[in-house]
């Protein structure tokens, strides 16, 4: 290690001794590739000069954003480092569900990568009614929206400058937003005729179809044929498949509601809340508020009367006893499966679309807990005509005791009558029971004859 070796010669660089002080080391030979460069200086990343099997280069500087990393490897996608203008972030992984994916691309909505806490869905486009929507949100149900975060869902438009669809703090039916249709600065709709729509995003309709219920207050004119809101189902197409109207005037938020039968089902619909002036006069009103839009698979209890799970009625809540009972049928219509039934005045009325004598009519009646309709009023024949409308329906009325004198058969008194001109006329000698026409009247009948029939009970 001294200026003149063991083999007395002077010492110098390359002859295998390492002379202190002057020398890192020294391997005896000029190779720039291992451990000990050829200048006697122990080998490092940062040299310059690539050492053999332990590092993959060697660039002389310390930036990581270069094709050499500080660690004298490399750059690559994954190892933590973002090379300029190669790479738009490394997180030093190769998971495509965080902000950074695998191919060291920040993460955005279309990149065919659902990134976890922020997206829903990614399906790698920007298409809707195909199941993820533009903004990689899900187009299944539940969809909601009370309009109270930081942005919605809905899609506004609107003809007028001056009045549109808009989040509102003037009144809400869950605090503390709702969408208000009107001139936000005059506080009315006033802007002449104009339209405005907010439409929820595409969803698909489950097989047993969907239910939608709603919050809304409409502050408008009183005539009925102006100013109309109203809610319909739109296809992919843009065709309303369903339509209803709102007409008239809503002072407080009420609950509107929606079905969307099975029919639908497997398809990709929006629904669409349109308000249009009509003639764009008498309009210094509130305008019109949603809030609290919900829209999820058709259930019993779900508070929408959907009749393709065969409801004749839904209140919302499982319980019986109260008016509709806890499988959506009215009391009359739990037993026997009706086609039809409906509750007034403390009585059931439930319709049989099987075409039986009025005799197997009434012992199925029996069977069940009441009889044969008997009607005692107008107002009564009003609600039994409901059922059914388009076909003609047994009644209890008959005269098959004494001819000419008609009784029910539930032993109720005739008090009223309604006869169609020119009935009962007791045809052939033999019409002894009787029906009730489409038209609301009655006819005598044979009662061979086989016709649907109301059954009535006690509710509840």
């Amino acid at each position: 290690t001294a200026a003149c070796t063991s083999v007395c010669k002077t010492a110098t660089c390359g002859d295998g001794f390492v002379k202190a002080g002057v020398e890192e080391c020294d391997d005896g030979n000029t190779s720039n590739t291992d451990a000990c460069l050829n200048g006697c200086i122990a080998a490092k990343c940062g040299d310059g000069i690539v050492r053999v099997g332990v590092e993959e280069c060697d660039d002389t500087n310390v930036d990581d954003m270069d094709a050499c990393t500080t660690l004298c490897k490399n750059a690559a996608c994954g190892d933590g480092f973002v090379q300029a203008g190669v790479e738009e972030c490394d997180d030093g992984n190769t998971n495509n569900d965080d902000t950074c994916v695998g191919a060291c691309v920040l993460a955005e909505c279309g990149d065919g990568f659902v990134q976890s806490g922020v997206e829903e869905c990614d399906d790698g486009g920007m298409a809707v009614a195909d199941g993820c929507d533009a903004v990689c949100i899900s187009e299944s149900l539940p969809f909601s929206e009370d309009f109270d975060g930081a942005g919605h869902r809905m899609s506004l438009s609107s003809t007028s400058m001056q009045a549109y669809w808009h989040v509102s703090t003037v009144r809400s039916s869950s605090p503390a937003n709702s969408l208000r249709c009107a001139d936000p600065a005059a506080g009315n709709y006033d802007a002449g005729d104009f339209e405005a729509s907010a439409t929820t995003p595409f969803f698909l309709v489950p097989p047993s179809g969907a239910s939608m219920t709603f919050q809304f207050v409409k502050q408008t004119e009183v005539a009925t044929n102006y100013d109309v809101l109203f809610v319909d189902v739109i296809d992919a197409a843009g065709n309303a498949a369903i339509q209803s109207t709102v007409t008239q005037g809503v002072s407080s938020f009420t609950q509107g509601s929606l079905e969307i039968p099975a029919s639908a089902a497997g398809t990709y619909v929006q629904v669409r809340f349109k308000f249009d002036t009509i003639d764009g006069v008498n309009n210094a009103f509130e305008g019109v508020y949603l809030d609290d839009i919900y829209i999820a698979t058709a259930t019993c209890g779900d508070g929408v009367v959907n009749t393709s799970l065969g409801e004749l009625c839904d209140d919302g809540n499982p319980t019986g006893g109260d008016g509709c009972e806890a499988d959506c049928t009215t009391s009359c219509g739990a037993a026997g499966s009706p086609s039809a039934a409906v509750v007034s005045n403390s009585r059931c009325y439930a319709a049989y679309p099987t075409l039986v004598t009025p005799t197997a009519a009434e012992i199925t009646c029996v069977a069940l807990g009441g009889h044969l309709a008997s009607i005692t009023s107008a107002a009564e024949n009003a609600v039994v005509r409901t059922l059914l409308p388009s076909t003609k329906l047994t009644v209890g009325l008959n005269d098959i005791s004494v001819e000419g004198t008609y009784v029910w058969t539930s032993g109720e008194a005739l008090s009223y009558s309604n006869w169609s001109p020119g009935e009962p006329n007791n045809s052939n000698g033999n019409e002894d029971c009787g029906e009730l026409l489409t038209s609301g009247q009655w006819n005598d009948m044979d009662c061979t004859t086989t016709r649907a029939y109301v059954c009535e009970f006690a509710y509840p």
